[in-house]
């Protein structure tokens, strides 16, 4: 890629229009706050192909369809747990098509799905569970009021740091 940004196709065609007007390069170039040798490019590129679109770049075609790509995000979303190597098999089971796990992970980090291992909780005992069932049905009759009193000790608390 070249240090600057592609021309847009507007841009090329105002290039064109105010070529077709009978204005030389310099004044274009300057009139539009691009490099004459842009203009230049525009304008002999128009002459030859009669056209302002991009030309098809070389690359290698994608593996999957926006479609299938989709479909990998999906699996991915329906169960976190799956891991690439798991998705990328049930996808070439479903779909009859030999995909990479590479290209499975590029796929779902472009979607923002980058994977990451969940950090391992301990279970609640026993006894903290009884400790947290008496202590809910202990508060289970207790008004907004009841609760707004709580918060405003919290607060007030917070405040003075007690």
């Amino acid at each position: 890629m070249g240090r600057h940004p592609n021309t847009s196709i507007e841009q090329r065609a105002s290039i064109v229009a105010l070529h077709g007007e009978g204005f030389n390069i310099r004044y274009i170039a300057k009139k539009l706050k691009i490099p004459r040798s842009t203009v230049g490019d525009a304008i002999t590129r128009f002459e030859k192909t009669g056209s302002n679109q991009d030309r098809k770049r070389s690359g290698r075609p994608r593996v999957t369809s926006k479609a299938e790509d989709k479909s990998l995000i999906i699996m991915s979303k329906m169960n976190r747990k799956l891991t690439p190597p798991e998705i990328q098999m049930r996808f070439n089971e479903s779909h009859g098509k030999q995909i990479s796990v590479s290209v499975v992970k590029k796929r779902l980090q472009k979607a923002g799905l980058s994977g990451r291992i969940s950090t391992k909780k301990p279970l609640l005992r026993r006894g903290n569970r009884k400790k947290r069932l008496e202590w809910a049905l202990a508060h289970k009759d207790w008004t907004v009021e009841n609760w707004k009193q709580v918060l405003k000790n919290a607060a007030r608390c917070y405040n003075s740091n007690c």
